[in-house]
C-alpha cells in the first residue's frame, strides 16, 4: 500500500505545481524523480489526489476511493452479468417463477455480483497488499467478459463494449490485461472459424483499443526502449516457478507433466458428468476453467516451461491469475445456487443471499484484524522511497546514490556553485568559476525525456555510470542551467491520436443518434 499511496501523493504534488499529464515524480526517493507514471497508468489514480487536494488526508482520501471502487465494481458485476447472460440466452433453459419480481439473468446476476464482491482474493488486495491496480481491474473484468459476448454471441453485438472493458483494464492494470488479453487470443484460436466471421468486429474493438491507449502504450514502449531497467537485469521478483503457490515438493518435470494430465483427465470427467445432468452447457466449460485457472496458480502447473515465453515473465506472480478466478468461480457459483433454489421458496434465496454478505463481512473483519498490525494513524504519509522493488529504476542506478549529497557533482572539472534548486521536475544551476571542460552528475534519475539548456541555448544530456542525469559542458565559465522533464513528440502525438479517436467515436456516435 505505501506504493500507491506514494503514487497518490506524488500526482498531488505535481498538481499543485501546474503539471496534469503523467509525468516523472519529482518529489519521490528524496527528490530524485521517479517515473512510476511512465511504466504503470495512473489516470484513475487523479481521483483520490484531487480529493487529497481538496483538502482531505492521503489515507482518508485512499479510503473513499476504495468505497467508490467497491460500489462500482458491485454495479459493474451486476449489469455486465445481465447483458451477458442475456446475450448467451440463458432464461431459455430456466423456467421463469412467476411469483419471482426478478427476471433469471437478474437473480443469477445478484448472486454472481454477491460471490464477487465477497471473493477472497479482492478482500486480500484491498486490506492486505494494498494492490491498488488489482482491485481497480474487478471493475472493467465483468465489462470485458460483457464485450467478448456482444462480438461472438450477438448479430450487429456493440464491439464498443469490449473496447471499453480492455481500456479500463489498461488504465487499471498492465498486468492484468496482459493475463486477459492471453485468455482472449486463446479464444480467438480456439473459436477460429466464428472468430473469422466476425473478424470485422474484432479488428474494429483491437484497433478501437491501440488508438485510445496509444496515450499510455507509446510513451511506455519509447521509456522501454531507452535504457536498461531493474525488471530486466535484477529480476526483483523472481521466477514463476519461485512464485507460484507450493502445494507439494515440486517435482521431476516428467512427473509433473504425468501429474497435470491426469487432473485434466478428471476435470474432464466432471465436464462430461456435469453434461449428462443436463445443466446449462455452459456450466461444465465454467467449471473446467475455474479449476484450470486454480491450478496455473501452483507449482502443478508446468511453469518452467512456458516462463520464457516472451512477456509471460511480467505476470511476476501466478498467484494474480486467482483475478481470473475470482470471475469464473463467482458465475459458477451464481449458477449452480440458482440450479439447486430454482425451485424453492424465495426464502432459500434470502438465505443464501445473507450467508454471502455475512461471510463477506467476516472476511472482511479477520483480515482488518491481521492488518491491525500494520496499521497507521490518518495522518499517515508513506516514505519518500516507497517505489515498491524499484523495478523502474535505471539498471545502473545504485540505490546507495541517494544518500549522495542533494546537490551537482563535478565529475571532470571544477566550479562554485552559487545556487541550487529543485521543485518538482524543475532543476535550475546558476554557478561560476568553472573549469574549461566540466561534466557534471546530477542527483537526478536518468529517463529519457529530460531535457537541458545552458543560459537557454540546449545541452546534450546523458546518463552518467550511477543511472543520474550527467550533464558535459565546454568552455563556460559561468551560466544559468535548467533542467526539466518535457513530453517527448513521440508522447505529443500519441496524445494527439488518443484525443482524436475519442472525439472521432463520440461525434460519430452523436451523429448516428440524431439521424436515427
Amino acid at each position: 500500500m505505501p506504493f500507491h499511496l506514494a503514487r497518490i501523493q506524488s500526482i498531488k504534488a505535481n498538481l499543485q505545481l501546474g503539471n496534469i499529464l503523467p509525468t516523472i515524480y519529482g518529489d519521490s526517493i528524496n527528490d530524485f524523480g521517479y517515473a512510476s507514471s511512465l511504466f504503470y497508468p495512473d489516470l484513475l489514480l487523479y481521483i483520490p489526489a484531487i480529493l487529497a487536494l481538496a483538502g482531505l488526508e492521503l489515507i482518508r482520501a485512499y479510503q473513499i476511493f476504495l468505497v467508490l471502487i467497491t460500489i462500482t465494481t458491485a454495479v459493474s458485476m451486476y449489469f455486465a452479468t445481465n447483458r451477458l447472460l442475456s446475450n448467451l440466452k440463458i432464461s431459455q433453459y430456466y423456467v421463469q417463477n412467476p411469483s419471482h419480481f426478478f427476471t433469471v439473468e437478474q437473480e443469477l446476476a445478484i448472486l454472481a455480483t454477491l460471490f464477487y464482491i465477497a471473493f477472497p482474493y479482492r478482500l486480500i488486495n484491498i486490506y492486505l497488499r494494498g494492490a491498488l491496480g488489482e482491485i481497480l481491474s474487478f471493475v472493467f473484468l465483468p465489462i470485458v467478459a460483457w464485450g467478448l459476448t456482444e462480438v461472438f454471441c450477438v448479430k450487429k453485438g456493440n464491439w464498443r463494449i469490449l473496447t471499453f472493458g480492455m481500456l479500463g483494464l489498461l488504465y487499471s492494470h498492465v498486468i492484468t490485461t496482459l493475463m486477459v488479453s492471453i485468455c482472449i487470443l486463446m479464444l480467438i484460436i480456439i473459436k477460429f472459424r466464428q472468430s473469422w466471421q466476425q473478424k470485422y468486429m474484432l479488428l474494429k474493438s483491437i484497433l478501437m483499443t491501440a488508438f485510445l491507449s496509444a496515450a499510455f502504450l507509446l510513451p511506455l514502449i519509447e521509456q522501454m526502449q531507452s535504457n536498461q531497467f531493474y525488471y530486466n537485469v535484477k529480476n526483483p521478483f523472481g521466477s514463476l516457478t519461485e512464485q507460484a503457490i507450493t502445494i507439494c515438493t515440486p517435482p521431476h518435470s516428467n512427473l509433473l507433466l504425468i501429474i497435470y494430465l491426469m487432473a485434466m483427465a478428471l476435470i474432464y470427467y466432471c465436464y462430461v458428468w456435469l453434461k449428462k445432468k443436463q445443466w446449462y452447457p455452459r456450466t461444465a466449460l465454467l467449471f473446467l476453467t475455474t479449476v484450470f485457472l486454480c491450478i496455473m496458480t501452483t507449482n502443478l502447473f508446468p511453469w518452467s516451461l512456458v516462463e520464457n515465453i516472451p512477456l509471460m515473465k511480467y505476470i511476476q506472480f501466478p498467484w494474480r491469475i486467482f483475478l481470473l478466478v475470482a470471475y469464473s468461480f463467482s458465475m459458477l457459483c451464481a449458477i449452480v445456487s440458482f440450479h439447486f433454489l430454482a425451485r424453492k421458496f424465495s426464502f432459500w434465496y434470502f438465505s443464501l443471499t445473507t450467508i454471502a454478505i455475512i461471510s463477506g463481512f467476516l472476511t472482511s473483519n479477520i483480515l482488518m484484524l491481521i492488518a491491525d498490525n500494520y496499521a497507521e494513524p490518518i495522518t499517515y504519509k508513506p516514505p519518500v522511497i516507497s517505489i515498491g522493488r524499484g523495478e523502474y529504476l535505471p539498471a545502473k542506478f545504485n540505490r546507495a546514490s541517494m544518500k549522495r549529497p542533494a546537490t551537482p557533482i563535478p565529475l571532470t572539472g571544477e566550479l562554485s556553485i552559487e545556487r541550487y534548486a529543485k521543485t518538482g521536475n524543475k532543476i535550475d544551476l546558476i554557478f561560476s568559476n568553472a573549469s574549461n571542460e566540466l561534466t557534471l552528475e546530477f542527483p537526478v534519475i536518468y529517463y529519457i525525456g529530460y531535457n537541458a539548456y545552458l543560459n537557454n541555448k540546449r545541452l546534450p544530456i546523458s546518463q552518467s555510470e550511477n543511472g543520474l542525469v550527467q550533464l558535459s559542458i565546454q568552455a563556460a565559465k559561468s551560466g544559468h542551467i535548467t533542467i526539466q522533464f518535457e513530453h517527448s513528440t513521440l508522447k505529443i502525438i500519441a496524445y494527439i491520436i488518443s484525443i482524436t479517436t475519442l472525439a472521432g467515436m463520440f461525434f460519430r456516435r452523436r451523429h448516428t443518434s440524431t439521424r436515427n
